[in-house]
């Protein structure tokens, strides 16, 4: 039998010490990076719309009629965004201070095409000049995801644009969770 030493005692407690601060680190990394199930939303995410408007963004639209507190369709909690283009090239025109998205690699939401569907939508951010287009299927949520490499790769953002991208009206859709 071989009997401990206190040297052999300290290595052991600094090794098992070392063992559960990993541990903790990892779990923190994991914590951080899962979705939550409620909302669908990362922690570090800057939120736009869920329910209502954010916090810190206003609505700078035009041509364009909607309602912020929409019942139904909802994709998830209370509430959508309905979104009826007026005329040709209108748009959703989401303004704030810049939001730093550096960590950011994506920009996600829900789309919901109403009951006719096909609408056509060129989204941007910033009117750096770059947008990427969308068609909104009729009947159901569909997730969209956006690289940020495709809007340009902004470090920072205060503009999102949801614009008609037929050069005419069309039919009411659906935002949410953006």
């Amino acid at each position: 039998m071989i009997e401990p030493t206190a040297e052999n005692v300290v290595n052991i407690r600094q090794i098992r010490g070392a063992f559960i601060l990993a541990l903790l680190i990892l779990a923190m990394v994991v914590l951080t990076t899962i979705v939550s199930p409620a909302r669908g939303l990362a922690p570090l995410d800057v939120v736009v719309y869920a329910d209502a408007l954010a916090s810190g963004w206003a609505n700078w639209s035009w041509d364009t009629s909607l309602n912020f507190s929409n019942t139904s369709p909802v994709h998830n909690g209370t509430a959508s965004l309905s979104v009826t283009y007026n005329a040709a090239w209108a748009g959703v025109y989401l303004h704030a201070d810049a939001m730093d998205v550096s960590m950011a690699d994506s920009l996600y939401f829900w789309l919901h095409g109403g009951s006719s569907g096909g609408q056509e939508i060129s989204v941007s951010l910033n009117y750096n000049g770059n947008h990427y287009e969308i068609t909104a299927t009729a009947g159901t949520w569909q997730e969209v995801i956006i690289p940020l490499s495709a809007l340009g790769s902004p470090d920072a953002v205060s503009d999102l644009v949801f614009q008609d991208n037929t050069g005419g009206a069309q039919p009411t859709f659906y935002l949410d969770d953006i």
